[in-house]
């Protein structure tokens, strides 16, 4: 509760969502999380602080970690990140059967993925060119030494 990084953690949370930690004792924290307020309010209380209990924990543990202003847009990204989860529409998901379709002639498409090894901190990312007909144009990959996280990659 009195990490800096938390602080933050929970200045861009209210900001950005409107969620905000209740008063707590300090003997009944943990309880109090679990009962006080809206269940979406608590699930992103819940799963920020997680998150921040984990990125402490490699950090105190001697592994890589992120630097205070990586920290705090991870911080804010990942407050976002679940208030959208959590506010999505609760409709059932429409199950598609991804198919490659032919595009417009005369253009390409670009398809990308990518890996990361949190371990290390490195990714890798690759691409295929194709053109309207199918055809393969070009290929690339790419290793990338320092990096963020998984999401970051795919980006």
């Amino acid at each position: 509760m009195h990490c800096t990084v938390a602080k933050i953690f929970l200045e861009q949370t209210k900001t950005m969502t409107g969620v905000k930690l209740p008063n707590l004792h300090p003997d009944t924290w943990a309880r109090d999380l679990l009962v006080l307020g809206k269940a979406e309010d608590r699930a992103i209380i819940i799963c920020g602080m997680w998150s921040l209990w984990w990125l402490r924990n490699k950090r105190r543990h001697g592994e890589t970690t992120m630097l205070v202003k990586q920290a705090v847009l991870w911080v804010r990204d990942t407050a976002f990140d679940l208030w959208e989860i959590l506010h999505r529409s609760r409709l059932p998901a429409i199950k598609e059967n991804p198919r490659w379709k032919p595009l417009s002639v005369g253009w390409i498409k670009c398809n990308v993925d990518a890996a990361f090894r949190e371990e290390s901190g490195r990714g890798a990312l690759g691409g295929v060119l194709r053109s309207s007909d199918g055809n393969f144009v070009g290929a690339q990959a790419r290793i990338y030494g320092n990096c963020l996280n998984a999401l970051t990659m795919e980006a």
